[in-house]
């Protein structure tokens, strides 16, 4: 049932949003390999499998907005159906509810619907740790095979393999040396890690004021190699946080590896290998493509690390999970707790089960120091960051709901306590957001009297509260209290899904996506489709647009053979024979001169981008002083729930606009007005 929802809503109008910027390269280049204009592997756009899996796509359901965004649709619905594959380890009802929230997750559903390498790399990522851990279950040798095929393809696909291929080898180096050696007790690794965790406070704070403050060469100096002494601190708590709790007589590493003989490697390593090639190089037709692989796609990404495109904060991320993945990172981090926290749980794991949940705690902690230190923090990122955390908020969930008995928990209450439990937390939102006792003006004792009835109402709701709670017992009660909350969060989950989704899809609204096009572009598309069927009959109208508006446009303009990209400046040859033009707001200056009065001109929207001063420059005092402003807190919720700001669409400030031209005599052609 999941993977019949997951293929609706990854499949459904797929082709609806304008191309964004970054998914107008992907599409235009798998055209042109397509097209038979070849392709050349250049890491700036990451691995090679999306383009030629999209090429297939177009080749086999031809070229089109829907089709381009079919294969990362696809993955989509695979990475639904995957957690059931880690069912031994988490569950029936930890993958059942995994699959779930991968199914409603807000980031994975809208990336499914948007060509990038995300999708198809986290689908690769979460096969490598399904084969991994089956494979040292059953020493089934086609899981060993299965892993290595998963590995370059995520390889081929995009360089975040790197950090994840260096997250599970180092794991797998902890877990082979805890295996060999216990050098400190469990209490001295408990003093280390909190000793670790209290360094990396100490160097937070001496780089905050040494930013704030400015200081000595020597202050500056320090600053400069702060963010490598905090990576290397942060990766050394993941590591003392996790390691102890590995199980230290667990031979599965050795006894797994005992089963592999050299025709297995030889035979995994060889496909392994072949694939690598054949994408890299288009099948052997671009050799250097083996150059710019694994160590040119190294280079360059290591070097963007100074670049720090887009210019995020390092709490970046903390945004756009509570934006929109608050469901996993609250039970997700409940996870974590109950893994760092309750050792009784631990009692009924199995040795199986300790390895896989302190993998999924070092996956989380190690994910969560690299992406917050990597200079380049992006949205699309943060689905490699709710990926480990679905995992452990479905483990969380199986072990703290599967063994209750909820056919006798429903007989006896379960319904109407969790409905309490709603009521009573919508009435402290409310009482929350009131401001009582301001002042003797009709609107202030109207909240005055709003507060005190809901207060009261609160009260006598404790009651029944009091007496369910005591009639199913405490644990009872806790279980439906986190069903209630979980369900809750659920819903609100599926209202963000859809509103980022479906509703404000072609807008800046949401912070999903970096440079976004907007819905401007396909009218005007249509309206130029419009105008040459009415004078050629065919898509044989002469357009020219400018370097400003080129990679979107490329795009749309494919099957237009005398559309053609003049540059930044236009000149009378290129007036001679151009019933249409297409301009970007920063060649306007020189060529608009040019036009005249031969040109009736139309006004769109390329790409607008959302609004980045209201997270940015956070401190715990701006912090502190919005809650306490009921108009900021207003304003933020504004945000959160409905997202809307100050500024409507139509004088958004973050936006690059362009003009279609269109010649004099033929301008009655674009009847529906401005695009």
């Amino acid at each position: 049932m999941l993977l019949v929802v997951a293929a609706v809503t990854r499949l459904w109008d797929l082709g609806a949003r304008t191309m964004s910027h970054d998914e107008a390269l992907h599409v235009y280049y798998s055209w042109r390999l397509y097209a038979g204009q070849g392709y050349v592997h250049n890491p700036v756009m990451h691995g090679p499998f999306l383009f030629h899996a999209t090429a297939l796509a177009y080749a086999l359901f031809g070229a089109s907005d829907a089709t381009a965004r079919l294969v990362p649709a696809l993955f989509g619905v695979a990475l639904v159906g995957l957690p059931f594959l880690l069912r031994r380890w988490l569950g029936r009802l930890g993958a059942w509810l995994s699959g779930f929230m991968l199914l409603i997750s807000p980031t994975s559903l809208f990336y499914s619907r948007y060509i990038r390498h995300d999708l198809p790399v986290l689908a690769w990522t979460l096969l490598m740790v399904i084969a991994l851990f089956q494979f040292l279950a059953t020493r089934d040798r086609r899981w060993f095979q299965a892993g290595v095929l998963a590995t370059v393809l995520a390889v081929c696909t995009k360089e975040v393999a790197f950090i994840f291929g260096f997250i599970g080898l180092t794991f797998l180096g902890l877990s082979w040396g805890r295996e060999r050696v216990s050098v400190l007790s469990g209490r001295r690794w408990r003093h280390l890690s909190w000793g670790t965790a209290a360094l990396l406070a100490a160097i937070a704070v001496v780089g905050l004021v040494g930013a704030s403050e400015g200081g000595s060469s020597g202050l500056a100096a320090f600053r400069s190699a702060l963010p490598y002494v905090t990576l290397a601190l942060g990766l050394l708590l993941a590591a003392l946080l996790t390691v102890p709790r590995l199980p230290q007589t667990n031979g599965n590493w050795r006894l797994a590896l005992s089963v592999l003989d050299r025709r297995t490697w030889r035979n995994a390593l060889l496909v392994g290998a072949l694939i690598y090639v054949l994408l890299h190089t288009t099948f052997l037709t671009n050799v250097a493509g083996l150059l710019t692989g694994v160590g040119g796609a190294a280079i360059y990404w290591l070097g963007q690390h100074a670049v720090q495109r887009g210019g995020q904060p390092g709490y970046y991320y903390a945004v756009t999970l509570g934006l929109y993945e608050f469901l996993p990172v609250l039970f997700g981090g409940l996870g974590v707790a109950r893994f760092l926290v309750a050792r009784k749980a631990w009692q009924a794991e199995t040795e199986e089960g300790h390895t896989f949940v302190t993998f999924l705690v070092y996956w989380l902690l190690v994910s969560l120091v690299v992406y917050s230190w990597a200079g380049e923090k992006m949205p699309w990122l943060t689905v490699h960051l709710a990926l480990p955390l679905i995992l452990l908020a479905g483990w969380f969930l199986d072990r703290t709901l599967s063994d209750a008995n909820w056919s006798d928990l429903i007989r006896r209450g379960a319904w109407s306590l969790g409905l309490l439990f709603t009521l009573l937390a919508y009435l402290a939102i409310m009482l929350s957001s009131l401001r009582p006792f301001q002042g003797w003006s009709i609107w202030d004792l109207a909240d005055t009297g709003q507060w005190l009835l809901m207060a009261a109402l609160g009260l006598l709701l404790l009651w029944p509260l009091r007496h369910l709670v005591r009639k199913l017992g405490g644990r009872s009660a806790r279980r439906v209290a986190i069903g209630t909350l979980f369900v809750t969060l659920s819903l609100l989950t599926v209202r963000f899904a859809w509103l980022a989704s479906f509703i404000n899809a072609d807008t800046p609204l949401e912070y999903l996506v970096y440079a976004h096009s907007s819905a401007d572009v396909k009218r005007t598309v249509h309206q130029i489709e419009a105008i040459s069927f009415q004078q050629t009959g065919e898509r044989e109208l002469r357009v020219l647009y400018d370097d400003d508006v080129r990679w979107i446009f490329q795009w749309y303009l494919r099957d237009y053979a005398n559309a053609e990209m003049f540059g930044r400046e236009l000149d009378d040859d290129d007036l001679a024979d151009a019933p249409v033009l297409i301009l970007g707001d920063r060649t306007w200056e020189q060529n608009i001169p040019l036009l005249g009065d031969d040109y009736a001109r139309f006004n769109g929207r390329l790409l607008w981008w959302p609004l980045e001063r209201v997270y940015r420059d956070l401190t715990p005092g701006r912090i502190v002083a919005a809650l306490r402003d009921p108009a900021v807190r207003r304003k933020a919720w504004d945000i959160f729930w409905f997202r809307r700001y100050e500024q409507p669409l139509s004088d958004w400030p973050l936006r690059h606009d362009y003009a279609l031209f269109v010649r004099q005599d033929l301008s009655v052609s674009v009847w529906d007005g401005q695009p």
